[in-house]
């Protein structure tokens, strides 16, 4: 905290003071705002007796797969970043530690790579309800509306409940009926297209596939969404 001793030698200049009052009421805000968010914390882990229960609380926790050792914050993400494709060096480091599990830590994430059929059943079949939420964050609150849609909603009563409404109304055999007719009338758009393509040019023409599958989507998509 030097520089608070060192403001009588700044010049006092308008600009410097109004950006050193901005740079300390971005301080203080920050500071309250953790203090806040954490207050709970802090508070049940500064109450007396509550180092023990730390250190309790810590020492049960089951150790994590064997991994790389990480960098402070950042994890091993200068490691993902040097050794390029990600998989073949995931692949690369669980041969080096002899292991069919493994922990990555990338920056505050976990990421638990598995190559064993058998424990990849025991994510995706016996515990799935566990790994099968998702994070919560502010960008996919926002995204959902309150974590109300079904894309980035966490696995819950609500997630449950969207995938209910989605199989019922979106994905039913009855709704896809419905709407085969504007799904053929595409496909004909798209058949002439090509035909008319080939006469313009010639027998020989070469069809940009990328160009055309992507316009037939992007039609299909605006026809069932817009009926237009």
């Amino acid at each position: 905290m030097d520089f608070l001793f060192n403001l009588e030698n700044i010049p006092t200049d308008e600009s410097k003071l109004s950006f050193i009052t901005i740079v300390l009421a971005t301080l203080i805000a920050l500071i309250a705002g953790f203090f806040r968010l954490n207050k709970v914390s802090l508070g049940n882990k500064f109450a007396p007796g509550s180092f023990g229960t730390v250190a309790r609380e810590r020492n049960k926790r089951k150790p994590l797969p064997p991994g790389p050792a990480p960098w402070p914050i950042v994890g091993s993400l200068p490691e993902m970043w040097r050794n390029k494709p990600t998989f073949k060096w995931i692949h690369g480091l669980m041969r080096e530690l002899n292991t069919n599990i493994c922990c990555i830590r990338l920056g505050n994430v976990h990421v638990i790579p598995v190559t064993s059929p058998e424990i990849a059943l025991e994510f995706l079949k016996v515990h799935d309800s566990v790994f099968a939420s998702r994070p919560l964050t502010m960008g996919t609150e926002y995204l959902s509306g309150g974590f109300l849609s079904i894309a980035v909603v966490p696995w819950g009563q609500q997630w449950k409940k969207m995938r209910k409404v989605v199989a019922s109304h979106v994905l039913h055999s009855v709704r896809l009926d419905s709407l085969l007719v504007k799904r053929r009338e595409e496909a004909e758009e798209l058949v002439s297209f090509v035909y008319n393509q080939c006469i313009r040019n010639n027998v020989d023409s070469v069809i940009n596939v990328r160009l055309v599958a992507r316009r037939y989507c992007g039609n299909v998509i605006r026809k069932i969404m817009f009926s237009r």
